[in-house]
């Protein structure tokens, strides 16, 4: 192993400013199984241990001194157990870069670069620590006249749509933007008429009768045995009149 290599990696040092002790960061071209176009083989440059406070401007500035950059995507963390460097995970707010030339030839200069330019001289001013985080956060908060200019805008689209289904195909919509099914429209319903009308809610009177609870109280269970008995006393009755008229005719023969 080289002093100016980590495994698969090369070492660039840069400095935040020209009087600062050198940074190390680490750098190799993107491999990866998968084909992602953001992040595309043969042009993407792979750099790990970026500083927080190193932003995506910042990282194209410093490298494109070697050719032309297409784009850069900074991530928060470092590179996790998988081999090809697409995993990442968090670590202190170290990045983890993907730098993508527009050409090969760029690529293969920058892993042949072993120190970058300053981040901060006279032309290029970085803000660090505590306004850095404190100017992330105000970015953060909504601004509240935007956000009220996309609600607006989002109840008038809701509106215009709604008015658009009122008139397709004759169907009506309710208050709450609900199609009312009619007899008109594309898949016309069949017209019920007053006798099929009263014979549906009396089916459902049924329906709902049967589904109420029966014998459902004590005193309820009384009245219904009570009911029962009295209903087999009559049978009994009943029977036995029958026998005794039958006897009267002479047509009863028990044997």
């Amino acid at each position: 192993m080289s002093n100016n290599k980590i495994l698969d990696f090369k070492v660039v040092h840069f400095r935040y400013m020209e009087d600062d002790s050198p940074h190390e960061i680490f750098v190799k071209e993107h491999s990866s199984r998968s084909y992602d176009e953001d992040k595309p083989l043969g042009r993407t440059l792979f750099v790990v241990n970026i500083p927080p406070y190193v932003d995506e401007q910042n990282l194209k500035r410093l490298f494109s001194e070697v050719g032309d950059i297409n784009s850069v995507k900074l991530h928060r963390g470092i590179p996790g157990s998988d081999t090809e460097g697409d995993k990442v995970c968090n670590s202190n707010g170290f990045q983890t870069g993907y730098i993508v030339y527009n050409k090969r030839e760029s690529l293969v200069k920058s892993l042949n670069l072993s120190s970058l330019k300053p981040v901060v001289d006279e032309d290029n001013k970085l803000l660090c620590g505590l306004a850095k985080y404190a100017k992330e956060y105000n970015n953060s908060i909504y601004d509240h006249n935007v956000l009220f200019e996309e609600a607006t805008k989002a109840i008038k689209l809701y509106d215009k749509q709604v008015e658009e289904r009122k008139n397709k195909d004759n169907e009506q919509v309710d208050e709450e933007g609900w199609t009312i099914v009619t007899k008109k429209g594309r898949n016309p319903g069949l017209a019920l008429k007053e006798s099929v009308e009263n014979k549906l809610n009396e089916k459902h009177k049924n329906k709902m009768k049967k589904k109420m609870l029966q014998n459902f109280y004590s005193f309820q269970i009384r009245e219904s045995k009570k009911k029962h008995l009295a209903t087999l006393r009559e049978q009994h009755e009943e029977a036995k009149r029958k026998i005794e008229e039958m006897k009267k005719n002479r047509t009863f023969r028990p044997y």
